[in-house]
């Protein structure tokens, strides 16, 4: 890294100063250039090999002067090579103690930029305050002091004027009332406007009293309907409570008639079978009859008759001939 450095400081102070001697070589190799380019003349034209020779010749002087520079910074014992490390760190103080000047200027900025900002919000409210009064004091003075009713042509310009005149005519007894004046007239009437008020006031009475009438009479109707409803509201009520009840009436009927004629099947059931066993008697009985009797078993003893025994009766038994 030494070595690295080192030849980096050598190449660039050996290119400045090769800038220098070059410079220094260019500007000295003008004037030879421009006494042989004058030595020709102007009849006389340099060729292109000239003119690469001259520049060589150039080229090697400066590198001459560079190579000479160079050995006397090699012969020199007060050059030092590397880094200097107390010029850097001279060069790293300089910028802290920049910085930090900055900084401080930087805040001293912000505090003189702060107070100039908080004079200039009070300059604003003083000068706001200061216009606010003077509107208010101006507003005020126009108001009391400078009204419209006071100027000079407030009579040309009163809204009321022809409310605040003196009417034309006061009365038929007006003194200002002239012949030619075209005020009376026969047949005028001057009362008209009062009894104009005099007949809206009792139109206004009658329609109170007819509204009154009315709203009494909407009221009268309203309870007879009120009362109609409750009137109907309780026969509901009642042709539901008779129906209800004839439902139950209807239910216990119709269950009093179930339990009768059940009663009545099961009588006419019984009846039918002691009716069944009596006539199975009676046949039973008509057959021991039929089988016991004379009639069926042909006895002689029968064909008498009672009242002449010597005639026999052929009625008496059956298949007598």
């Amino acid at each position: 890294f030494f070595l690295s450095t080192h030849a980096a400081g050598m190449s660039q102070a050996s290119l400045e100063k090769s800038g220098s001697v070059g410079t220094a070589s260019l500007a000295a190799s003008q004037p030879l250039l421009a006494t042989r380019t004058m030595g020709m003349g102007s009849s006389q034209i340099m060729t292109d090999a000239q003119r690469r020779a001259v520049n060589e010749e150039a080229v090697l002087a400066r590198r001459r002067e560079i190579e000479k520079d160079r050995r006397v910074r090699l012969t020199d014992k007060s050059y030092k090579y590397g880094i200097d490390g107390n010029a850097l760190g001279a060069q790293v103080r300089e910028k802290q103690e920049s910085a930090m000047e900055e900084a401080a200027q930087d805040a001293a900025y912000d505090e003189m930029r702060l107070n100039i900002d908080k004079h200039l919000m009070y300059v604003d409210q003083q000068r706001d305050a200061y216009l606010r009064d003077r509107d208010h004091d101006l507003n005020e003075f126009r108001k009391n002091e400078q009204k419209k009713e006071d100027r000079r042509e407030w009579d040309l310009n009163d809204p009321h004027a022809m409310r605040k005149d003196r009417p034309a005519r006061l009365g038929d007894d007006d003194p200002n009332l002239s012949v030619s004046g075209m005020q009376k007239f026969a047949g005028e009437d001057l009362h008209a406007a009062e009894r104009a008020k005099i007949q809206q006031a009792q139109l206004r009475e009658w329609n109170a009293r007819l509204a009154e009438a009315k709203r009494a009479k909407e009221m009268a109707e309203k309870a007879t309907d009120d009362m109609w409803a409750n009137h109907m509201l309780e026969a509901d009520l009642m042709r539901c409570d008779y129906a209800e009840k004839e439902a139950e009436i209807f239910k216990q009927r119709q269950m009093e008639t179930a339990e009768h004629n059940l009663a009545q099947a099961e009588l006419r059931a019984r009846l039918k079978k002691e009716a069944d066993a009596r006539s199975e008697i009676d046949a039973l009985t008509e057959i021991q009859a039929q089988l016991n009797s004379g009639f069926l078993s042909e006895d002689p003893a029968l064909t008498r008759s009672f009242v002449q025994p010597h005639r026999p009766r052929h009625d008496h038994f059956k298949g007598l001939t």
